[in-house]
This record gives C-alpha cells, sequence and structure tokens, in this order.
C-alpha cells in the first residue's frame, strides 16, 4: 500500500487501522491508495493521536529508510453513482462529458488547454474519425499542408485523448506489413506520421481500407513440404496520415476525409501569440492535462459501437451532389460523420429496434454537424447550393418531419 512499509507496527494493530475503500474495477490497472487518515478523532480538549501513515514514516525514519509516498488522490473514490456504487474522479468526470449535449464543443475546448490553437474544425474531423474506429465502417482521413502547418502536432493532440490501447502510430510500413498484422490492428486508429512512409504499401492500405481485411498467398512449408499458404489478416481499422502534397494516389485519397491544415498567416500569428503566452505562464495557472486525458480515455472507452439509423437518409442520398463518380465514397463519408456524431453522443440519444439489433436515432443537431465539417473538407466547391443542403434548411426550420413534408417542402 502506497506510504506503509512491509512490516506495520503493532500499534497500527492498536488503533485499529482501515482497510481501503473498495474500488470500481475499471480503475484496477492504476494504482490504489489507502483511504487512511493521517490522524484519528479524539474527544474534544485532547491530542490529535497519530494515524497509521505517521507512525509508518515514524518507524521507517528510525531504521534508517527513506521512502517515497506517491500521491494517488486522484485514484480515490470522490462520487457515488445512481445505483450507490463508489466511483472514482475520473470516472464521474467520464461520466458527465459523454452526457453534454456537445461534447465535440467541449473537445475544443479540452484540446486548447493541451496547447492546440485554433484548427478546431480539422481536430473534430480526426475526433470523429477516431470515434469511427469503434464502428464496423471506419472513416479514414489524410490531412494535408505545407510544411511547418502542424498536421502531426494536431493528429497527436488528439490522439492524446485516445487511449493507448486503442491506437497505433507508424512512421512507415513495408509492403506486406499489413497482411501479417494478425488483426491486431482491428478496432484501433492506425497512425502513419506521413503518407510517403507507406508508399510501399500503398496499395495493400486502400484494400484494407474497404475491404477490412487481407489476404494474400505466400511460399511455405508444411508437413508435405514446400506449399502455398494463405496469411489473412481481418481488421476494420480507422487510418489517418499527413502529407505535404497538394495530392496523393487518387485511388487512396478518394477513400479518406480530404482534410487540409489552415496555413493562413491569421493561424500563424495565433500559434505564436500561443507559444509565447505558455512561456510566461506560470505553472499553478497550468491545466491539469493528466487529468483531461484521463477523462477523455474513460470515455473512449465506456462508448459502445452501436449501429445507427438516420431518419429521412434516403432524401439526403437523393439530394447529395452526383456530378462525378467520387460522390459516390463521399456520400458514405458524409454518412459516417453524422454516425460518429451520434456514436459519440449516445448517451442522449433514443435508442429503437431496427432488423432486431438496438440502434441509435441521429438527430437533426447530428445531420447539422455533419455537414458543418463536410462543407468544409468533402465536398467540392460549388455556385449553387445543392439540393441536399435545402434539406438541412428545411429540418432547421421546420424541426422533425416525415419524408413526404419533406418531399412537399422541397419540391421534389
Amino acid at each position: 500500500r502506497p506510504g506503509a512499509i512491509a512490516a506495520m507496527s503493532k500499534n497500527d494493530k492498536i488503533l485499529g487501522h482501515r482497510e481501503p475503500s473498495p474500488i470500481n474495477d475499471r480503475t484496477m490497472t492504476e494504482p490504489i491508495s489507502s483511504t487512511s487518515d493521517d490522524a484519528f478523532a479524539i474527544p474534544t480538549g485532547g491530542t490529535a493521536v497519530p494515524g497509521p501513515a505517521e507512525l509508518a514514516t515514524e518507524t521507517e525514519q528510525n531504521a534508517g529508510i527513506t521512502v517515497e509516498t506517491e500521491n494517488t488522490s486522484d485514484h480515490l473514490p470522490d462520487a457515488v453513482d445512481a445505483e450507490g456504487s463508489l466511483v472514482t474522479l475520473a470516472e464521474a468526470e467520464a461520466e458527465a462529458l459523454l452526457k453534454e449535449p456537445d461534447i465535440l464543443r467541449v473537445m475544443s475546448d479540452d484540446l486548447a488547454a493541451c496547447g492546440l490553437v485554433g484548427e478546431e474544425q480539422l481536430a473534430q474531423a480526426l475526433g470523429l474519425v477516431c470515434i469511427s474506429a469503434k464502428t464496423k465502417e471506419p472513416l479514414h482521413a489524410v490531412v494535408h499542408g505545407p510544411s511547418s502547418t502542424g498536421k502531426s502536432f494536431t493528429v497527436k493532440k488528439v490522439l492524446s485523448l485516445v487511449p493507448e490501447g486503442a491506437q497505433e502510430t507508424l512512421t512507415g510500413l513495408t509492403e506486406q506489413a499489413l497482411v501479417y498484422n494478425n488483426g491486431n490492428l482491428d478496432g484501433k486508429v492506425l497512425f502513419i506520421e506521413e503518407a510517403f512512409g507507406a508508399a510501399k504499401a500503398e496499395e495493400q492500405l486502400r484494400i484494407l481500407q474497404s475491404e477490412r481485411g487481407l489476404s494474400r498467398l505466400v511460399s511455405g512449408f508444411n508437413e508435405n513440404g514446400r506449399a502455398a499458404i494463405r496469411v489473412s489478416a481481418d481488421a476494420a481499422v480507422a487510418t489517418i496520415t499527413t502529407t505535404t502534397r497538394a495530392r496523393i494516389h487518387e485511388e487512396n485519397e478518394t477513400r479518406a476525409l480530404r482534410l487540409v491544415s489552415d496555413s493562413s498567416s491569421e493561424q500563424t500569428a495565433r500559434v505564436n501569440a500561443g507559444t509565447a503566452r505558455r512561456r510566461t505562464t506560470s505553472g499553478s495557472d497550468s491545466p491539469d492535462l493528466d487529468r483531461i486525458r484521463r477523462k477523455w480515455h474513460l470515455a473512449y472507452q465506456d462508448l459502445d459501437g452501436i449501429p445507427v439509423v438516420i431518419p429521412h437518409e434516403v432524401l439526403l442520398a437523393r439530394t447529395f451532389p452526383t456530378h462525378e463518380p467520387r460522390c459516390r465514397r463521399a456520400y458514405e463519408q458524409f454518412i459516417g460523420l453524422i454516425r460518429a456524431v451520434t456514436l459519440l453522443h449516445q448517451r442522449s440519444r433514443e435508442r429503437v429496434q431496427h432488423q432486431g439489433e438496438d440502434h441509435l436515432v441521429a438527430t437533426t443537431g447530428d445531420v447539422q454537424r455533419a455537414y458543418g465539417l463536410a462543407e468544409r473538407f468533402l465536398l467540392p466547391e460549388r455556385e449553387d447550393p445543392p439540393a441536399w443542403r435545402r434539406v438541412l434548411t428545411v429540418l432547421r426550420a421546420k424541426g422533425p418531419l416525415t419524408r413526404r413534408h419533406l418531399e412537399a417542402e422541397l419540391d421534389i
């Protein structure tokens, strides 16, 4: 137990040492602290009697032992949930986060506290890509931008909110590396720091993105001698990479959201001001970054990969741009963004039975949020607003409507 020596003194037994309070199973991988007091209360007018921690310290000093006591206050039970169970402070904060009406706004605020300047939409889009890793059809993203625009910095800040066990960061891939991953990437976020580092594996990467699995016949040996051996790896993995090139291989780019970093002079001024501010801020004014990350890690782990049903999706499909073939994949990516927004807010979304399975119901707000990101990163610029944008305008103005009413409003 932190703060106590292995051999307890007899005085601990006399004073009635208290055992640690039960901790939720989720925290068992973290250090668990004792709830013993520094001193026990005695009748008024007396003198405080040293508690076990003080006695242990005195015994250690007499024995010439120096022990550093770890600060484990963050792991102490700090709240009681609806069932009356003790939960840690981090768990309570994670649960409160998942009940927020606009979690993406909280994400932006927390990333700003962690040192990210600007790039709110870019960070939110990357956050949704990470959330999509929990689904059967994860999203993919390529972040474009000139050198020094903070592409990798932004990605790493977003990934700091994802548990280490749910992500993999690589600087490069060999040609067949993905085939031999043995499914270790399934359900994870794969970040390749530079697209050039995966140049040899481009073909395998795009097959993995589309088919969510790879298979290959290789030459090997079995009990009968040389033989063709099938090697396969199934993995629904969300991928993120960065590049300074304006374009990457067309077949790879259409499979991913094309995210662009802010290279404006205004953003450069904001970044420089943020750097100066961090250097002049005292330590006491700095946010508790570990606490922020721990909250997000627990929240991420608590999210379930529940399927999402989108009301009026047929209407969205009918009004989505169709002027070029890549709009087919763009539509799937748009729907993927909506699903990720709904999944992130699953604590406050309606659930229905659809085809015998529990589904979340996307709201108009989820569609609007996805549209805001798609307008910048997904769809080509057009002079006249496409019909699908009018759908959102009607939804905002009229609220929930039936498909027949929407068709009448839009005259389609």
